[in-house]
């Protein structure tokens, strides 16, 4: 009896042993199959693959996100020049000494302000952000006799044949420049924002992108009495008188953008950002040059031109953010600090005088601009 005992409760044992592992490998199973379906993906050619994990803030609320950006940038533009001085046009007759000045806009403040939809389909999102830049620039310049500026504004061909004899002035002492500076933009963007490792993650995105891009210049050139030079030629001043020239290069342009925002994952919420942009913009150029002439009540030359151009544009941030769900993961914030560049190939096309006394002409300067400076951010999921 005890033997039968032993061996009954001995199979007893071993039947619930079988039972219990049965049940916790069919729990392992199910636990394996739950993270394989997270992991496993059916690609759209119908190969089996991996599924990328998904790295957009996911707070528990409806999907909507809202960037507002502060900016402090400083812009350079091309082709700007107005004058160039020149160290002693009364000894010399000539322009080979001296130096340009052209206009260097302010460092400046201005913003962003974006909206976001994070969509449910394999974790795509949608961005529509708007910029708002406003920079300018005023720049003066003055000698004194023997020395003589150089107008490299509009055309010195402005004729007052009672002073001038039909030749236009070829030097004067005091140029000033005034600069206006007008950016737009909208960014519309479709992303997806995955890791590709550990601790980095990728968001590749394609859209649109518009710019506007108005620049306007006014330069005024006065002073100085004519003179001899060495070789008892008369060398001819303003005087009294001045010339006025305003140039604008107003610029509208659309094309498709793509690019990719990479993310370091550091410690604590920390990691560093870099993203990277470019676009083809097609676009339509209205260029202006108008010169007036204090002596002369009528515009001296008023030149126009419309075309279209194909403007190439590129963008890069580097920076820290710091990232933090708050309300029981109800939201997200997220703040970050970068250096930001933009370049825009071509955009600044105002006209460049072609001096000559029996034929007023102009070209463009097809110039490029630049900008660069600090750009903070503050994100809020909800």
């Amino acid at each position: 009896m005890r033997n039968l005992s032993t061996k009954t409760l001995t199979i007893l044992a071993l039947g619930i042993s079988s039972c219990t592992f049965a049940a916790d490998m069919d729990t392992r199973v199910k636990e394996l199959e739950t993270k394989m379906e997270k992991v496993y993906t059916k690609t759209a050619n119908g190969a089996d693959g991996a599924k990328t994990a998904n790295a957009r803030p996911e707070p528990h609320g409806n999907g909507w996100w809202l960037n507002i950006d502060a900016l402090y940038w400083h812009t350079k533009v091309g082709g700007t020049e107005y004058a160039q001085t020149s160290a002693n046009v009364a000894a010399t007759g000539n322009t080979n000494v001296g130096s340009f000045k052209q206009v260097d806009p302010d460092w400046a403040w201005g913003f962003k302000v974006g909206l976001g939809y994070k969509f449910c389909h394999d974790g795509w999102d949608t961005h529509l952000e708007y910029t708002y830049y406003r920079p300018s620039d005023s720049s003066r310049s003055s000698v004194s006799s023997p020395a003589g500026i150089v107008a490299l504004k509009g055309n010195n061909v402005v004729n007052d044949h009672n002073l001038f004899d039909g030749s236009g002035f070829q030097y004067c002492t005091l140029a000033t420049s005034d600069f206006k500076y007008n950016y737009d933009n909208i960014n519309l963007e479709l992303g997806r924002n995955y890791f590709v490792s550990r601790s980095l993650s990728l968001r590749p995105h394609v859209g649109l992108r518009a710019l506007w891009l108005d620049l306007k210049q006014t330069t005024r050139y006065s002073g100085g009495d004519n003179i001899l030079s060495g070789g008892s030629v008369a060398l001819t001043f303003l005087g009294n008188n001045t010339v006025e020239v305003n140039d604008k290069s107003d610029f509208w342009g659309l094309g498709l953008r793509t690019g990719f925002d990479t993310k370091w994952y550091l410690t604590n919420g920390f990691s560093v950002f870099g993203d990277v942009s470019g676009a083809l913009l097609w676009g339509h150029f209205e260029t202006r040059m108008r010169t007036t002439f204090s002596a002369i009540p009528a515009n001296v030359h008023d030149l126009k031109n419309d075309f279209h151009r194909i403007v190439p544009a590129a963008s890069l941030i580097l920076g820290l953010a710091y990232d933090q769900y708050i309300y029981n993961d109800k939201q997200h914030i997220g703040i970050s600090l970068g250096y930001d560049t933009q370049y825009l190939w071509r955009a600044n096309q105002m006209m460049v005088p072609n001096f000559n006394a029996s034929n007023v002409s102009a070209s463009s300067v097809s110039e490029d601009v630049s900008i660069q400076g600090v750009t903070l951010e503050v994100r809020w999921d909800f």
